[in-house]
């Protein structure tokens, strides 16, 4: 970011929703407007041919779920057998559903996913997602 500073870039920060980034970052790119979102997490950004002017201040989805995955593991070898029957559940959008996909891609042989529970980001009611969770047994 300091060569940003350095060739008189202008840098907006507080774009959190990915959504928003998406639209703007490109545009970042038009205008040579630097971007910092400090906790949009989405891959895409990662992608630097097409939001070369895109800053994050916290790790992308991947990271996130690597390290949610490595707290999984550790109360397993800490405490024995812990969480190894899971269940996803996601909001029904781009993000979602790349989280989910980067759990079941990275997660080790250790993760049973006894169910897979997808929402609408409108939804208020989640009653039949949380009961297909409970009565799974995860």
């Amino acid at each position: 970011m300091l060569e940003y500073l350095d060739d008189g870039v202008t840098l907006i920060g507080g774009n959190e929703f990915s959504g928003v980034v998406k639209a703007t970052g490109v545009l970042g790119d038009v205008y040579g407007v630097a971007q910092y979102g400090s906790i949009t997490v989405s891959t895409a950004f990662s992608d630097k041919s097409k939001y070369p002017f895109f800053s994050r201040g916290i790790t992308d989805a991947e990271g996130e779920i690597d390290c949610l995955i490595a707290t999984l593991e550790y109360f397993s070898t800490e405490r024995g057998i812990g969480w190894t029957d899971v269940a996803i559940i996601v909001v029904s959008d781009e993000f979602g559903v790349n989280l989910a996909t980067t759990f079941l891609d990275r997660s080790t042989d250790m993760f049973n996913v006894l169910t897979y529970q997808m929402f609408i980001s409108s939804q208020d009611n989640y009653e039949v997602e949380l009961r297909e969770i409970k009565d799974s047994g995860a």
